[in-house]
């Protein structure tokens, strides 16, 4: 009898650890899987071109996908900064919130202005309106969270075939 007794409280205490060790295991998936897996704090920004660039980078508001073209900011715009980026070489933006993705939750669009560098520089201290008229955008992207993950958060200058379907202007003829 006291054997089945023990048999029995056995069966009880396996089951309790069992509980345990599955409440625990439900407890930690649960938190670790809502632990970003991979933070991406910066954004590359790539010249693979033979001319030195000023890139401006603009926040847009949330919006389910990148409006049409004419709705686009075309143009410098004086309060924002520029990077300048020589040519063959890069620099890496760095997120505002140390996230990129919990950044582009919030806010949607990003879009990228890329200017000449010689032509910036050398009217950098007119009116803004000087510069919009002399420095004229050579390339315009308007890109999204998944765009920027399908390019492994490294946006080139010029645009690579990897961005067909994106919303660049104007329209190039794709680099490899």
């Amino acid at each position: 009898m006291g054997y089945i007794i023990t048999i029995i409280e056995s069966n009880k205490t396996m089951k309790r650890i069992a509980r345990i060790i599955a409440i625990v295991l439900l407890v930690c998936g649960t938190f670790f899987s809502c632990i970003e897996k991979e933070k991406h704090v910066y954004i590359r920004l790539m010249n693979t071109s033979d001319k030195d660039v000023v890139i401006q980078t603009i926040v847009l508001p949330y919006l389910n996908k990148p409006p049409r073209l004419p709705d686009s900011i075309f143009h410098y715009l004086c309060s924002q900064d520029v990077y300048y980026v020589d040519a063959e070489s890069f620099i890496d933006i760095e997120c505002p919130e140390k996230n990129w993705e919990v950044f582009f939750r919030n806010t949607g669009n990003f879009q990228i202005n890329v200017m000449d560098g010689v032509s910036f520089n050398q009217c950098y201290n007119y009116p803004c309106d000087t510069i919009r008229k002399y420095v004229p955008l050579m390339q315009m992207y308007r890109l999204i969270l998944d765009d920027i993950r399908l390019l492994d958060w490294s946006i080139p200058y010029p645009p690579s075939t990897r961005m067909r379907g994106m919303v660049v202007w104007p329209k190039p003829a794709m680099k490899e």
